[in-house]
């Protein structure tokens, strides 16, 4: 299977809206991340059934990366993208890891991310601590819940930084 690292730096995920592009209504929010927290749940569940060790450690180093870039929020973003890939990687669907992919296109239009704080940050990565924990435990429901609630975590940020 491929490598959690194996996507040059150069294909991350940034997102570049066009000028004309609409603001995304609150309801358009909430509808992209109801499905994120599906598909993350899933593949999080996914990845406790299947992730080696070697996939687990990358979680971790990912995880440690992104909190020493919390000063860089367009550095802890790519890095955001590369953990959260590594755990649709080591879930072993391809069919959820395309699934994944076609969301992130929509999630583009959100605009630029939301780790942009160091107290966002060090949230974000006390979470991922919990889903890699449950990953490690091979505990699928735990691992699903902690995703869940990363995701309506995030979920909740969006919607706060939208309305300031």
């Amino acid at each position: 299977p491929p490598s959690c690292r194996s996507r040059p730096r150069s294909h991350v995920w940034r997102p570049s809206l066009p000028p004309h592009a609409p603001t995304p209504r609150q309801t358009e929010i909430v509808e992209l991340y109801e499905m994120r927290v599906v598909l993350e749940r899933a593949a999080a569940g996914m990845a406790a059934k299947h992730a080696s060790a070697a996939e687990i450690d990358t979680m971790v180093d990912l995880n440690a990366q992104i909190f020493a870039a919390r000063a860089d929020a367009r550095a802890a973003s790519a890095i955001n993208q590369d953990f959260h890939r590594c755990i649709y990687l080591a879930s072993r669907n391809r069919f959820l890891l395309a699934s994944a992919r076609a969301l992130n296109n929509a999630l583009m239009l959100l605009g630029p991310t939301t780790l942009d704080d160091k107290a966002r940050i060090k949230t974000v990565c006390q979470q991922h601590d919990k889903i890699i924990e449950a990953i490690r435990s091979a505990d699928d429901d735990d691992a699903g819940a902690a995703a869940a609630l990363h995701l309506e975590t995030s979920l909740r940020h969006r919607l706060k930084v939208q309305h300031t």
